[in-house]
């Protein structure tokens, strides 16, 4: 229960990026990622001390070759009655092209993200009951009123009432899928007590 390897199959080897013989000298802990080892000991010792049964933990190990590898590790305690003596089960499952998917995507977002909010147009998503669910930047330097304030509410509230029933019928046109798209010009208010021409496309 020191957590030293006393076997390891070819898989994890594989994984680990190690030879069996070079693994056998050494304990998990000597290549999981520092900032993650106080964590893990505290699994670690509650698993021994008989507290928890198992646990199951996302962690980074450094292989032979310097890279780092993302496994899922699931560790559980394992006695041999017969011999009163006890060993810590634990499997490996390799995860690192889903973290790099996940990286990804979370890069993907954060590019968007910074694109839609450096955009001087406003970009805007409503749901089927006509409220506002996103707006970028642009909405509050065009219109004056916040972001924060608007998200939640009908985009009637803030449509220049000559164009109220324009903008309603629309936006019904599309929610009733009577058409595909739209493109029109329509008046929102502004927080100084104006208006301001938008074009919804």
């Amino acid at each position: 229960t020191s957590g030293r390897f006393e076997s390891i199959n070819n898989r994890g080897c594989e994984i680990l990026g190690y030879a069996q013989e070079d693994l056998l000298t050494c304990s998990y802990q000597d290549l999981i990622d520092l900032e993650q080892l106080a964590e893990n000991n505290q699994l670690f010792q509650q698993l021994i001390k008989g507290e928890i049964n198992t646990f199951s933990q996302e962690q980074r190990y450094r292989r032979q070759d310097g890279n780092w590898v993302w496994v899922n590790l699931t560790m559980s305690m394992m006695s041999y009655s017969e011999e009163k003596s006890e060993c810590l089960l634990a499997i490996l499952e390799d995860i690192s092209d889903r973290k790099t998917a996940e990286a990804a995507l979370q890069n993907s977002e954060e590019e968007y993200r910074s694109l839609v909010n450096g955009i001087r147009e406003v970009i805007f998503q409503v749901d089927r009951e006509g409220i506002w669910r996103f707006l970028n930047p642009a909405w509050t330097e065009i219109t004056g009123f916040s972001v924060l304030d608007t998200i939640g509410k009908s985009f009637l509230n803030y449509t220049y009432f000559e164009d109220f029933a324009s903008n309603q019928t629309q936006f019904e046109r599309l929610i009733h899928k009577r058409q595909d798209h739209c493109r029109y010009e329509v008046r929102f208010k502004t927080q100084n007590g104006g208006f301001c021409w938008m074009e919804v496309m």
